[in-house]
């Protein structure tokens, strides 16, 4: 059994009717964010532990592959509570997985991070600022995380509903609720892509190749946009728009991108 089946067959042990539920609507994009962690896991596996033979890792470089590792761990956990219908607590805890990973980060560039890590003086937001000079996406999937999930904000004033009892102390997915769900999970995938590219930057000299980073002129590494990433993100957020529109109805203006990218994708009746 591969990694990405351990990690979906983890994922679905417990399915309850929500979980099940969820999956009727996103259950190849839940097999898809198991493939897209999975080779993440075996790299640092194999960095920190397949190394028999090699000369070992640096120990700050080992203990900031050990948070990303823990941050992969979170993510799943994101992924757990979402498909049992936990849409606001998932971002919550995707934002913590995304912090983690990146403490690794600067923790793997830095010794004097990882010397106040061990005195219990890790300087967190230090960590995402390091990060996000690295790459454009990791500061905006921190914000999208902290604005719409982590910080009290309208949508947790939407409460469960049960169909018996009006409030529901428990969740159940309902079609009208679709467009959270979309919303949410396009998070938890946007944050697997950043601990992915977390963990290339970390080890991209052990790596054949980097869908995310190059090395410029001076032999230091940039990042770089990736297409096929880029796009595929667009779509969903542009689906997840078009979700929230049809169960808002006329009132809602969705935000879209620039008339370009609409054409570019093939959206082009969905400009006003």
């Amino acid at each position: 059994m591969s990694r990405a089946e351990d990690i979906l067959k983890y994922i679905k042990k417990n399915n309850s009717s929500t979980a099940r539920k969820f999956d009727e609507h996103f259950g190849d994009r839940v097999e898809e964010f198991c493939q897209s962690i999975a080779p993440i896991f075996e790299g640092l596996d194999n960095a920190m532990i397949g190394n028999v033979g090699e000369p070992p890792i640096a120990d700050h470089i080992f203990q900031g592959a050990q948070l990303v590792w823990g941050g992969l761990n979170s993510l799943i956990a994101a992924m757990e509570i979402l498909r049992n219908g936990h849409w606001k607590d998932a971002g919550i805890v995707a934002r913590s997985a995304l912090e983690t990973s990146c403490c690794g980060l600067h923790m793997s560039q830095d010794i004097a991070m990882f010397d106040k890590f061990r005195h219990g003086e890790a300087e967190y937001s230090a960590a995402v600022s390091f990060a996000s000079k690295l790459s454009r996406t990791i500061p905006r999937t921190y914000g999208l995380l902290s604005e719409l999930f982590t910080h009290v904000s309208q949508l947790h004033g939407v409460l469960h509903f049960d169909r018996t009892t009006g409030l529901g102390m428990f969740p159940a997915f309902r079609e009208q609720d679709k467009h959270r769900y979309a919303s949410s999970l396009l998070a938890l995938e946007m944050t697997a892509s950043d601990i992915e590219q977390i963990f290339e930057f970390i080890f991209f000299k052990n790596l054949p190749s980097s869908k995310h980073w190059q090395k410029d002129t001076s032999g230091k590494l940039q990042w770089h946009p990736n297409p096929t990433i880029g796009d595929k993100f667009m779509r969903r957020l542009i689906e997840s728009q078009v979700l929230v529109k049809q169960s808002l109805g006329g009132s809602y203006e969705m935000q879209l991108p620039p008339k370009e990218i609409l054409e570019r994708l093939g959206y082009s009746h969905l400009i006003a």
